[in-house]
């Protein structure tokens, strides 16, 4: 596990890589008659055709980065908040002679 994570994200992540595993098992099983030499390339070829992308204008670009560092600042100001707690219980249960 890298450096700052925390066990809800591992476990989110965890779940997502079973998914997208179970996914493809999904698909290699239901076009194995058809396609039985079907890897993960082929599946990421057809998903960037099916899969429509998301057409950003270029003045929507400084927007978009805009709304991704309000939320990594609300997450960090969480976080460190969430710390602050952590650290002020632990204290206040700390025996009288420490």
């Amino acid at each position: 596990m890298q450096k700052g994570q925390c066990w809800t994200g591992w476990h989110h992540h965890r779940t997502m890589v079973l998914l997208a595993m179970l996914f493809l098992l999904i698909l290699q099983r239901k076009w194995e008659d058809k396609a039985p030499m079907l890897t993960i390339q082929d599946v990421r070829a057809i998903l960037e055709v099916i899969v429509p992308k998301r057409i950003i204008a270029e003045h929507g670009i400084p927007e978009i980065i805009d709304e991704k560092h309000n939320a990594r600042e609300s997450a960090r100001q969480s976080h460190h908040k969430k710390v602050a707690i952590l650290i002020y219980q632990s204290q206040s249960t700390l025996p009288a002679f420490l």
